[in-house]
């Protein structure tokens, strides 16, 4: 509540980028929403943490064409090491 626009905008910037750089399925792009009394404004790439990667080539499969090359399934052993049951009340 005592926080400034840009120092609100820092904080979720790197609270944002701390999540991208973490997951590198979240995207490279930081957006935000600034919503106010006055209406609400898109902040579209306010930061780009990450660079593009050029890929060597287009690769574009149709689902269902990458073949399985190898398929092996391995059984896993687990022990039961203690089991405790609680009844509810």
């Amino acid at each position: 509540p005592n926080m400034t626009l840009e120092a609100a905008q820092e904080l979720l910037v790197e609270a944002i980028t701390a999540g991208i750089l973490s997951d590198l399925g979240s995207g490279g792009n930081v957006d935000a929403c600034v919503i106010t009394a006055g209406g609400a404004k898109l902040l579209r790439a306010l930061s780009t943490p990450t660079e593009p990667v050029q890929r060597a080539g287009h690769y574009r499969f149709a689902p269902g064409t990458t073949p399985v090359l190898t398929r092996e399934v391995r059984p896993l052993t687990l022990e039961l090491l203690e089991e405790t049951v609680q009844a509810m009340e």
